[in-house]
């Protein structure tokens, strides 16, 4: 029995944080179990053998078996075969208009429920792919991004993800984001955070990229984008964790699904855009100081109203310190609770001058436990996409760090990409007394850096043309934690009982605007005209390019009519992933 398996151009396909593409009327794409057979023809130009890619690909699909989807994969001489999960190479010109797209990914679907049908993934065979984990087109990092778009996966804005439209070294591992969406997918989520996006008199506000980002590492573990009604859904979180929730608005519209095509972020006075701003309370005390939002032991949390932001808040009396004063902070509370969390930012004055943030901080009245105790400071904003590269040095005492600099002073995550985000720690001594700890952050614009250097923007900031932030802003994570048997885990941290925003709304102008989605009604006259036609009709969502920005044109994935495997009508695909 023929498949009917209709997408439209206004498909709402949702591409950005973590997401789950989309059926025709908005369902989530998903396999009916959490495990699907895959073949691969592994006859490729790069004269890569199969061997090799047997391990490449296995060690790809590892990654989203341990979050809770699992292949069953074989090589075969033959294909693609229709009704049968093929991978393969091709040259194709009317598939691959470009030698920039490295791969994309075919989905066919059950209209009515969004289940996945058959999906295949075509690999450029015009590139020269390799095996090498440094190189620019190792084969692995596109067959991890092209696996996630196979399960259901869409694309992603945050940084260092697997799903992020742009090449760059590291995504042949799931970061947090990607292992959030798969959970939420195919496994349950440990926690939740949801709330309401809002602005001017309270309306909701579509299409707001909400980050959480954990108090634990620094990095964005798992984020949303809010519905026409400004509501949002951030799942696949751990329990007895705290998150600090960024917004800002969508970027690059132009190249996202026309899903988003309504979204709008002029808010602001004299129709200025709104942008990149932390979830804080009402209270002028408070300002510039991110609320975290913990999740306790508890599968869902509700932070209420969250307003979107048309200026970067800093605490008061650090912008009273910018002219080289000293911001002097007791993060011990009367409970003994240890910790605190600030955003701070570097003027264009500041940077040429190399002026830096002084800190000292005071944990004298903290009761140091047993063992050896840290003060942890994580400064963010690399995964926040500032700009700027940012240097921690200590006035009084020496700051440890878990890995060692290279000869340009650069850090390496475990995926071994550079890593601006600072994680440094300072060792507490067992006389409460001594422990008076003076740091400094010293700021660097990453244009400057590069030059001379083997690096390019996009080195360290993925698309940054449509991303990078100009405010040159940072947020300091301030924490204790204990080393046993060279792990640290946090043990001290600051509570906070959050506030939500119903009383302090930002963005004066903002107005209700709806998604730009089909109507049932139209999508069925247009599910007509295809029956007649025989014409079933499959998504090409999961396209993988060379760095740069993402796709020109609105749909951002090809359509392909086809009986047997005839491709027609995609829009060009330029530079993405």
């Amino acid at each position: 029995m023929k498949l009917l398996l209709l997408l439209l151009i206004n498909l709402p396909q949702i591409c950005l944080a973590y997401t789950i593409n989309r059926g025709t009327y908005g369902e989530e794409l998903h396999w009916a179990d959490n495990t699907a057979e895959i073949y691969f023809n592994s006859s490729n130009s790069s004269l890569i053998g199969q061997s090799a890619l047997s391990g490449i690909l296995s060690s790809a699909q590892n990654e989203f078996s341990s979050q809770g989807f699992s292949f069953n994969s074989g090589f075969v001489s033959n294909g693609p075969v229709f009704g049968r999960n093929d991978i393969y190479f091709t040259s194709d010109s009317s598939v691959f208009t470009g030698s920039s797209v490295l791969g994309i990914t075919k989905v066919s679907f059950e209209q009515s429920t969004g289940t996945i049908i058959e999906s295949d993934i075509l690999l450029n065979d015009s590139i020269f792919f390799t095996t090498n984990t440094n190189s620019g087109n190792y084969i692995g990092d596109v067959l991890t991004h092209e696996l996630g778009h196979f399960i259901g996966l869409g694309h992603s804005e945050v940084h260092g993800s697997t799903m992020f439209y742009s090449l760059s070294s590291g995504q042949d591992t799931l970061a947090g984001d990607d292992k959030a969406a798969v959970r939420h997918l195919y496994t349950t989520s440990d926690s939740q955070i949801t709330g309401k996006v809002i602005g001017g008199s309270g309306v909701g506000i579509f299409g707001t990229h909400v980050q959480a980002i954990s108090s634990s590492t620094g990095q964005v573990i798992a984020s949303a984008v809010s519905e026409s009604d400004g509501s949002f859904i951030i799942s696949g979180l751990s329990k007895l964790e705290t998150y600090y929730l960024y917004l800002k608005p969508l970027s690059g519209k132009a190249n996202l699904p026309s899903h988003f095509g309504t979204a709008r972020s002029d808010f602001c006075l004299s129709e200025k855009n709104y942008r990149g701003t932390f979830f804080q309370s009402c209270r002028r005390s408070e300002e510039g100081r991110p609320q975290g939002v913990s999740t306790g032991s508890s599968s869902s949390i509700n932070v209420g109203n969250i307003s979107i932001g048309c200026e970067l808040s800093a605490p008061v009396s650090y912008m009273q310190n910018k002219n080289g004063g000293t911001n002097s902070i007791n993060i011990v509370d009367a409970f003994g609770n240890t910790g605190d969390a600030i955003t701070g930012y570097f003027s264009e004055s500041d940077i040429t001058l190399n002026t830096p943030d002084e800190f000292e901080i005071d944990l004298t009245n903290y009761s140091v436990p047993s063992g050896d105790i840290y003060l942890d400071i994580k400064i963010v904003s690399q995964s926040l996409y500032s700009p700027i590269r940012l240097s921690l040095s200590s006035i009084t005492e020496t700051i440890e760090y878990e890995t060692n600099a290279d000869a340009y002073g650069l850090r390496y995550d475990s995926d071994n990409s550079a890593d601006l985000d600072v994680v440094g720690r300072i060792k507490l001594d067992s006389v409460a007394s001594n422990n008076t700890f003076k740091f400094s952050i010293t700021p660097e614009k990453i244009s400057d850096f590069i030059v001379s250097k083997p690096f390019s923007e996009d080195s360290f900031f993925p698309g940054h043309s449509d991303h990078s932030d100009s405010e040159n802003f940072y947020l300091l994570v301030l924490s204790v934690s204990k080393k046993e048997l060279g792990v640290y885990s946090k043990i001290s941290e600051k509570k906070y009982t959050f506030q939500d925003n119903t009383n302090c709304v930002d963005a004066p102008r903002a107005i209700s605007v709806g998604e730009n989605s089909q109507t049932k009604s139209s999508a069925l006259a247009e599910l007509e005209k295809r029956k007649k036609q025989e014409d079933p009709s499959i998504l090409s969502c999961g396209t993988v390019g060379t760095p740069g920005g993402p796709p020109s044109g609105s749909a951002g994935f090809m359509v392909a009519f086809f009986l047997g495997l005839v491709l027609a009508n995609f829009s060009k695909l330029s530079r993405i992933l």
